[in-house]
């Protein structure tokens, strides 16, 4: 809790403040500290300091380790920035305005901390601002705790929002986009009046003990920060809200396994920290997904800078290379749901069951065994066919059988981007190749591959081997959208491949991520 006294002096403005204005204004208010981190002469991209672009010279102080993206920090725990004590440009009334961007990603976080010190927290704190369980809450310290607005509406998640709190010597209001969400009588006792040390210190996402909620840091966007010796009306605030609306680029948040879906299994050689070499040759390989463990079969090698400047694995099969989990486990969602995608390259065909990954079920009896391959179909060459394991009365699909044949196969020599679909909600399996079907999808999943399943990579279920290599694999054991027959997860990752490995090329022209990744 803060610690305050009960003096009631005054403490006269000092320096006269800035009367620098801005675009979305019609006149010139009394902005007392501007931050853009839009603008390069208040941030030039690097360093820790944030320069203010009134004439007040009140440069911030970035702490921690922000990501800077072109107009926006990228904050995490323990990651904020101060002002300095701004008390001599703001009046003995307390009157003034503070007006924020940011872009929450999480519930919970103090995103305006009041304070008599820096960094804040030895003395007098508490969040003036603050995300609790999705809603904005707005509050000032009235003597003895904090007079709260309370939970204020819901706040969209991974979007651009201007926040501005202003006090006018008897009520604090807040504001969401322009629109005003609460007015609340207090009697603010401010960090100015402190006794041992009147001072004021602002700062954007550090947590404090005296909050609203959690009183957690942020984590999350901020953009621009602006304060005011003065109440900003409704009409400035929403004058700023649409210029600057405009103007802010929203973070975009790349598609990304780890966030964006539920791995059953993971591989990428891109990611040296997910496997183990001696030379060149791998001895060890993570699964990213946490949920498998490997046998690394033969000496297969790292081949370094062999894609769009990343590494990649490499199998020979004269030498029984390959990656082999060592346990079964789930590979669907119970309802058969799953979907597999990955990078890979044939050096040469001599067999036809030559497969790039397989799946299979050694625990039920061979009645009830229903896994699958994604092989070569021919003993020189990769036509390609989606072999199903199952007995006639226990098919996977009755329409399919046992085969189903690519339209074209793959060629040689070259890196293709494989997926396949296994939907039971949607009724369908389908076979993708380089974004485009492989074959007519076919709307008849008639029984469920088995829910747990070791994997195999650059091998079939038994023990042919196929020469080639592997840039990434992943699998999903859920639907590969949102339902239906919707593959938007697919696509999503087909682009997500493409542009990292500097594969886009590959991708048909009518492909929603050709131009540009997820």
């Amino acid at each position: 809790m803060p610690l305050v006294s009960s003096f009631n002096g005054s403490f006269a403005s000092g320096r006269r403040a800035s009367t620098d204005s801005f675009a979305g204004l019609s006149k010139s208010h009394r902005l007392i500290v501007h931050y853009d981190p839009s603008d390069g002469t208040s941030y030039s991209g690097s360093g820790t300091t944030l320069t203010d672009l009134t004439s007040n010279g009140y440069n911030g102080t970035l702490v921690g380790s922000p990501e800077f993206e072109t107009d926006h920090f990228n904050f995490t725990a323990n990651d904020y920035f101060v002002t300095p004590d701004i008390s001599s440009s703001i009046g003995a009334s307390d009157v003034h305005t503070v007006e924020l961007w940011f872009y929450p990603t999480g519930d919970n976080g103090v995103l305006l901390n009041y304070s008599n010190t820096s960094p804040p927290g030895s003395e007098y704190h508490f969040s003036a601002i603050e995300m609790v369980s999705g809603q904005l809450e707005f509050g000032l310290w009235n003597g003895t705790a904090v007079t709260s607005s309370g939970p204020t509406g819901s706040v969209t998640l991974d979007t651009w929002h201007q926040v501005v709190l202003t006090y006018d010597g008897s009520n604090f209001r807040g504001f969401l986009d322009g629109q005003r969400v609460c007015k609340v009588a207090v009697t603010f006792d401010s960090p100015q009046e402190h006794i041992s040390t009147p001072e004021w210190y602002m700062a954007v996402g550090h947590d404090t003990v005296t909050n609203q909620g959690d009183g957690s840091d942020f984590e999350g966007t901020i953009g621009i920060f602006r304060v005011y010796d003065a109440k900003l009306n409704r009409s400035a605030i929403r004058r700023n809200y649409r210029t600057n609306l405009a103007t802010h680029t929203a973070p975009v948040d790349a598609w990304s396994p780890a966030d964006d879906i539920t791995t059953a299994i993971w591989i990428d050689a891109s990611d040296a920290t997910s496997y183990t070499t001696s030379g060149s040759t791998v001895t060890a390989v993570t699964d990213k997904a946490g949920n498998y463990s490997f046998t690394v079969n033969g000496t297969p090698t790292v081949v370094s800078s062999a894609l769009n400047s990343l590494p990649v694995f490499d199998f020979l099969a004269s030498s029984n290379e390959d990656f082999t989990t060592t346990s079964e486990q789930a590979q669907t969602d119970g309802s058969g749901n799953h979907w597999a995608i990955g990078i890979f390259l044939i050096d040469l065909v001599n067999d036809n069951q030559d497969s790039l990954w397989s799946v299979e079920n050694n625990t039920v009896s061979s009645g009830s065994k229903r896994d699958y391959a994604i092989s070569a179909g021919n003993a020189s060459a990769f036509n390609g066919e989606l072999d199903l394991d199952g007995l006639s009365s226990n098919r996977i699909s009755s329409t399919i059988g046992n085969l189903q044949q690519f339209d074209s196969g793959l060629s040689l020599d070259n890196y293709h981007i494989v997926s396949v679909i296994f939907n039971k909600t949607g009724n369908q399996i389908a076979l993708r190749t380089n974004g485009s079907d492989a074959f007519t999808p076919v709307n008849d999943y008639d029984n469920a591959i088995n829910q747990n399943q070791d994997v195999r990579i650059m091998r079939n279920r038994s023990n042919e081997r196929t020469d080639g290599r592997v840039a990434e694999f992943f699998t999903v054991a859920g639907a590969p959208g949102t339902g239906g027959t919707d593959i938007t997860d697919i696509q999503k990752a087909e682009g997500y491949l493409a542009h990292k490995w500097g594969l886009e090329s590959s991708l048909p022209s009518g492909h929603p991520y050709k131009s540009s990744a997820p």
